[in-house]
């Protein structure tokens, strides 16, 4: 550690900055693919604590929470929420309702860092389009 004048005292922390992001609402356009069956989807949001464990390892809890009861759209068809939290996750089975596993193991894709967003699957037949506004701030101590 270094010592003498401008020198950290041993009682500061070691990280003198502090992020703090404040995520804003989106609207997201959901649709199923015509040559597909049923699509259900499942929306969630979570709020994250991390924590450095004793042994220096992070660790991370998330709950989740469903911003929108669970619904479906057949094939052709389209829907578009809004008053989402920006930061959501969701994810579409056909025929089949997703769980909340699901939703956290294999996500839509999202992009972050831009002020709109558009994600596709062409592959399953599925799109959705996604308005989202945030902001980061970073206060030096």
């Amino acid at each position: 550690m270094p010592t003498g004048a401008g020198a950290p005292a041993a009682s500061e922390p070691a990280i003198a900055y502090t992020s703090v992001t404040r995520l804003g609402v989106s609207t997201t356009t959901f649709s199923c693919g015509r040559n597909l069956g049923i699509c259900n989807y499942l929306v969630l949001t979570s709020l994250c604590q991390d924590k450095l464990l004793d042994n220096g390892v992070k660790e991370k809890t998330c709950r989740y929470t469903l911003p929108v009861p669970p619904f479906r759209l057949l094939p052709g068809q389209r829907t578009t929420v809004s008053n989402l939290p920006s930061d959501l996750l969701y994810t579409m089975k056909v025929n089949a309702a997703p769980t909340p596993a699901d939703v956290v193991n294999s996500p839509v894709p999202t992009s972050r860092g831009q002020v709109s967003a558009s994600m596709t699957s062409k592959a399953a037949g599925i799109s959705a389009r996604k308005a989202v506004r945030w902001a980061t701030r970073i206060d030096g101590s």
